[in-house]
């Protein structure tokens, strides 16, 4: 029976046990091609999934959970934000976790806190939803070392194995976090931008404070829409899978997070773009169920 109940609040867990298990045999990754047509050579992980018939998957990120900014931290929100996700969870086989799920930058508790909160919010919706598959793909707000270290170790404790990437294709459909675009979208940009976010400490708690007057004035909705504008985003995009994807032909769909602007099947280029949104305050969030 899937377990029930809401899924643990990021201020409340308890410790899980594991048990050791095999990698699924079933997962590949996708070689790099240097050289390939002119394109880069895919520092980005990406990991490759076959849906055995029609499928549907979900996706669900920029949450910042353990954040003041997040929805998760108010009673009044996080009902309906469980909902949400369970509601979109139900009909899919396959659940991908996009990303800066958890905020450690922002983060208002212990690193060692913060992480047993995070393994522990990610194994109750696997004990809730135990037939379905889960991929968990890398952001910049979570990619604190740490946690990637107790993040592997959960997810190759658990049966069948979570993967844990920084791309995933299934069908048409290609889902990243999105920062793939970030310091000029090339590879190397790409791995320094990862790099300097890995080792950002915790801010600090009067910046906390400071910054949470400026969700209170919804200023970061009016700098998100300036930084990454719909059009210009999905435009890096499309550069950034022609430049580094091998078989970019055959991405027709492109689902991400990152930039905090929700996208509902958006036509550029060829291809149909979708992101959730952010469940942090006044910023529009629905998880992106698509069919494969």
């Amino acid at each position: 029976m899937p377990a029930t109940g809401s899924p643990p609040n990021p201020n409340e867990s308890n410790p899980n046990e594991s048990n050791p298990n095999e990698p699924d045999p079933d997962v590949t990754t996708t070689p790099s091609r240097p050289g390939s047509g002119g394109r880069e050579s895919p520092s980005v992980e990406v990991r490759r999934f076959s849906a055995d018939g029609p499928a549907t998957l979900t996706f669900v990120s920029d949450l910042h959970a353990l954040s003041r900014r997040s929805m998760w931290t108010r009673d009044a929100t996080r009902a309906e934000l469980e909902q949400a996700i369970a509601s979109a969870i139900e009909p899919s086989q396959w659940i991908i976790w996009g990303g800066d799920l958890f905020d450690f930058r922002w983060t208002l508790h212990s690193e060692t806190d913060s992480i047993r909160r995070s393994i522990d919010w990610l194994d109750h919706w696997r004990q809730r939803f135990p037939d379905r598959r889960f991929v968990y793909l890398r952001g910049n707000h979570d990619v604190h070392r740490s946690f990637t270290d107790a993040l592997s170790r959960w997810a190759d404790s658990v049966d069948p194995a979570v993967a844990i990437c920084d791309a995933v294709r299934i069908g048409d459909v290609l889902a990243v976090h999105g920062d793939v675009i970030e310091r000029g979208g090339t590879t190397k940009g790409f791995a320094a931008y990862r790099d300097a976010w890995a080792a950002k400490p915790p801010t600090r708690a009067w910046r906390t404070h400071v910054y949470s007057g400026v969700v209170a004035m919804r200023l970061h909705t009016a700098t998100a829409a300036i930084v990454h504008p719909r059009r210009r985003t999905c435009d890096r995009l499309h550069r950034w899978i022609e430049r580094s994807m091998p078989d970019a032909e055959s991405v027709r769909r492109v689902v991400f997070g990152h930039t905090h602007m929700r996208i509902d099947g958006y036509a550029h280029r060829g291809r149909q773009y979708h992101n959730p949104g952010a469940a942090i305050r006044h910023v529009p969030f629905r998880p992106v169920v698509l069919d494969v």
